[in-house]
């Protein structure tokens, strides 16, 4: 359904919204009401849920590797562990 305005429509529409606060307040009120409930079906909230893990897990993972190489091995990016740097290569920690 595609519905076409006017500037005379939309300028009717604006002039109800604002005569008419209450009545737009409780036609929101029933539109959230719907939207909470979608959002609350439990299919969507488990891709919710994926989505956060795989992004919490991207976020975690680009920020525990560094771009500095090991001073004794020289040979792999070094991780941080608890707060410090950590070479699982050698074992070398900071």
């Amino acid at each position: 359904m595609k519905i076409t305005l006017d500037e005379e429509s939309i300028d009717n529409v604006v002039k109800y919204i604002k005569d008419h606060p209450k009545e737009i307040y409780e036609l929101l009120e029933i539109a959230a009401a719907q939207a909470i409930d979608v959002l609350m079906k439990e299919e969507v909230l488990e891709k919710g849920a994926d989505l956060y893990k795989k992004i919490k897990k991207e976020i975690q993972s680009s920020l525990s590797v560094t771009i500095h190489k090991c001073p004794q091995c020289r040979a792999h990016p070094l991780k941080k562990v608890k707060g410090r740097l950590y070479c699982n290569e050698c074992g070398w920690t900071e």
